[in-house]
């Protein structure tokens, strides 16, 4: 029975020992960048109706794919780790766009408190990891 489970574990290990240091802070983030790629598809499939009155169908599907892109590209970046520093880079500054035309929409159209709380709750997370990030190099020393 132990080696059946070995056996079943052993692809997760693998895949687990492949993602940088430190492991833990890393997943945890691409599960952070992966929930945005979800609200930028519900972004897309299901725009709220004061959003589409705000920027209309074409705005809200742009805002979205801010989201869903960039939640992608910094979820496999930061993975990678520093060979592939430049997609996490890359992923951040399409998920800022987003969180910004977020961030104004909700100021323009009034929310209620909780959503509004969540909404610190993630900007707070971003700038803890990028002070977390900021004491590492963005371009790794062979360059």
């Amino acid at each position: 029975m132990k080696s059946f489970a070995k056996r079943l574990a052993r692809p997760f290990v693998t895949i687990f020992d492949k993602i940088a240091e430190p492991r833990v802070i890393r997943v945890s983030q691409a599960l952070v960048y992966l929930s945005l790629v979800v609200g930028g598809i519900a972004a897309i499939l299901f725009p709220p109706v004061g959003f589409i009155a705000a920027i209309g169908v074409a705005g809200c599907i742009a805002f979205g794919l801010f989201l869903l892109v960039g939640g992608l590209l910094a979820a496999a970046g930061v993975l990678a780790g520093k060979r592939f520093w430049w997609l996490e880079r890359s992923g951040i500054s399409g998920l800022t766009v987003g969180l910004v035309i977020r961030g104004i929409l909700i100021l323009a159209l009034g929310i209620s408190l909780t959503v509004a709380m969540i909404y610190v709750a993630l900007l707070i997370e971003f700038l803890v990891y990028y002070l977390f990030i900021r004491k590492s190099p963005l371009i790794p020393a062979w360059r």
